[in-house]
């Protein structure tokens, strides 16, 4: 498993374990770990932030993660699906993302010192 732009800064895995999800550089990449693991797979290669990916968050009961970046993206994504949920784009780089454990909201923390609840149609 290899092949990012930078380092891996960020890592974190579905409830259920099936995905793991990393980012280095401003790509989300998704890995199925169905069967016998990622090894030797290709990932879901998600370039969807202009800046470096900064903050990631699985959701809590979902296949769904959400990723935060330096140029104040915020990018939500369906693993199973293949889908993006929604794109945000805020005014400051995103500093820490975390999801309501049982509502689909998402709270994005920015480096200016702004907190954003969103809501997330899933």
């Amino acid at each position: 498993m290899g092949g990012y732009d930078g380092k891996v800064r960020l890592i974190d895995w579905s409830r259920n374990g099936r995905y793991f999800y990393t980012a280095g550089g401003a790509a989300l990449v998704i890995w199925d770990c169905k069967g016998k693991g990622p090894e030797g797979t290709r990932p879901d290669y998600q370039l969807c932030h202009d800046g470096n990916i900064t903050a990631l968050a699985a959701h809590p009961q979902q296949p769904v993660v959400a990723s935060g970046a330096e140029d104040g993206s915020l990018f939500i994504y369906d693993s199973s699906r293949q889908n993006a949920l929604a794109a945000v784009q805020g005014d400051a780089a995103i500093s820490s993302i975390a999801w309501h454990p049982v509502d689909p909201m998402i709270a994005a923390g920015t480096v200016d010192g702004g907190v954003h609840l969103l809501k997330i149609a899933m």
